[in-house]
């Protein structure tokens, strides 16, 4: 399975302009993309292992889209959560996870696995839902701008 954000928007074809609208609707997608891309990386900046993330923006007819994601399957088993983990975590009284439910960042974190007991399931991991909060914070102002770049599009079409 893949971990992406993909935010959309539709607008009638008719309205549809490349001269004029598409390159508005690339410059804020890409603006985005790097945005969002950010955000992605302060996911994993302490974490041990290397996670790739890839995104792409594209517009077909007048379907502008932003995708941004990655394979990994660490990164999905984190932002998904898991119903039981058969790992044991060390009792250090001042145990710190790396990451937090959707917060945006990772941090050193203290303490880790002691052992695994595949004979004791545990409670599961908590959903990070990083993919979710990521497209919660972005989409309402990308779906603003695309639209507002729409109608300067429109308007700057009849002044040619």
């Amino acid at each position: 399975m893949r971990i992406e954000v993909t935010i959309s928007k539709q607008f009638p074809i008719k309205t549809f302009d490349t001269r004029v609208i598409g390159i508005r609707w690339l410059n804020i997608l890409l603006k985005y993309k790097k945005l969002i891309l950010a955000d992605y990386e302060r996911t994993v900046q302490t974490w041990n292992t290397e996670v790739t993330f890839k995104g792409s923006v594209a517009y077909r007819g007048a379907n502008p889209t932003l995708t941004i994601g990655t394979n990994n399957k660490l990164y999905e088993i984190i932002n998904n959560g898991t119903n039981i983990r058969y790992d044991v975590m060390d009792h250090d009284p001042l145990f710190l996870p790396k990451t937090k439910v959707g917060v945006l960042r990772s941090v050193p974190g203290r303490g880790g696995v002691a052992w695994v007991d595949m004979d004791n399931p545990r409670d599961g991991i908590a959903a990070r839902r990083f993919a979710e909060t990521i497209t919660f914070k972005y989409e309402k102002n990308i779906q603003k701008e695309l639209l507002n770049a729409t109608l300067e599009g429109l308007r700057a079409r009849k002044a040619l």
